[in-house]
């Protein structure tokens, strides 16, 4: 699960800012966003992994 998650905030890292607002709107939407910040929060713990998942975040609208 770890790998996927690190592909997923690969992929919202890479995305331009319209497209990640909209994520947001469809996430909140749909209920599936905050299952995809618990766990960029939990790479985030992680310091190998903690400026994909603060990009990510940071994307998305979240303050890191």
């Amino acid at each position: 699960m770890r790998e996927r998650v690190r592909q997923q905030a690969e992929r919202i890292a890479a995305l331009p800012r319209e497209k990640a607002v909209r994520l947001v709107r469809v996430g909140m939407k749909r209920r599936f966003l905050s299952t995809l910040v618990r766990c960029l929060n939990a790479l985030e713990r992680n310091a190998s992994t903690r400026p994909l998942a603060r990009r990510a975040l940071g994307k998305l609208g979240f303050p890191t």
